[in-house]
């Protein structure tokens, strides 16, 4: 992930299916937090809603997608506290365990 905020970092980026962890999220919000604006971590087991939250606290208002469809590890505690959750311009999709 090194150099990807001076190459203006991702837009739109599928991590689907991989091994992606809470670091992963740290080093998103570190290097694309200008920048992304929708992800996609469907069936990735190993990210948690402390990674994810962090991730959507720390982007800017373009972030406007999170789809996390097979991540039954995350739950309604993702939405907790954040801002973004309820603006109307952020939307997450999939399944949230209750």
């Amino acid at each position: 992930y090194k150099n990807l905020s001076a190459l203006g970092g991702f837009i739109d980026l599928d991590l689907s299916g991989s091994a992606i962890t809470d670091v992963t999220m740290e080093a998103l919000a570190s290097n694309c937090a200008t920048s992304l604006s929708n992800l996609k971590v469907n069936f990735c087991s190993q990210v948690s809603n402390q990674g994810l939250g962090y991730l959507v606290s720390k982007c800017g208002r373009q972030f406007s997608s999170l789809e996390l469809w097979g991540c039954a590890q995350i739950s309604d505690l993702l939405l907790d506290g954040h801002d973004r959750i309820n603006d109307g311009a952020f939307v997450v999709e999939g399944a949230l365990s209750y």
